[in-house]
């Protein structure tokens, strides 16, 4: 961490005494690295700025009790800007249709970009969920959480390798979308 992000450490050694005991009551476990991102994503924002995503985050229905689940598994859910949570939920609600469950599941999809992973990778979703491939949609939901997640190369590997044979057209789509999001 030290390395990786040294602003961390430069405060006043009061400021870091209440950042560690701030994350330390939220009952994040000290001996886990989650607990040097959660240092650092504390300590990188105001109270107000903590206090406006919380706000944020509750307005799309989470519980104070998930929000700070959803923290301790991924800190940068709440580095995120604002902006970038509002689109990245309302997309996956609204859009995809998705249970905040899932995005609580694996907040780190909130750090993820929405044109370069997050579309594209839900368009080949959808595209699956049309052909009927998919299945139970319930299962899919979840799965689809799991997919943005993988690296580009295992997605690649095990979602449009997967279904090359009932849908050849797939990784065209997919090198369509990522095109567009790259601006090519």
């Amino acid at each position: 961490m030290l390395a990786q992000q040294p602003r961390t450490f430069f405060t006043s050694a009061d400021r870091f005494k209440t950042v560690v005991g701030n994350v330390t009551k939220m009952g994040i476990d000290p001996s886990k690295a989650r607990f040097l991102w959660a240092i650092h994503a504390f300590r990188a924002m105001s109270k107000s700025t903590w206090d406006k995503k919380v706000e944020l985050y509750m307005k799309w229905g989470w519980s104070k009790d998930e929000i700070l689940l959803a923290f301790e598994r991924n800190p940068g859910c709440m580095m995120a800007s604002m902006d970038k949570i509002t689109r990245i939920l309302d997309f996956l609600v609204n859009t995809m249709g998705w249970d905040k469950s899932y995005i609580i599941q694996s907040p780190i999809i909130v750090c993820y970009s929405i044109e370069k992973r997050i579309i594209p990778r839900c368009l080949v979703y959808k595209y699956l969920a049309e052909k009927g491939l998919t299945g139970d949609i319930e299962d899919f939901c979840f799965t689809q959480s799991q997919w943005l997640t993988y690296s580009e190369k295992l997605f690649l590997k095990w979602v449009v390798k997967k279904y090359e044979a009932e849908a050849p057209e797939l990784l065209k789509l997919y090198e369509k979308h990522m095109n567009v999001a790259n601006g090519l």
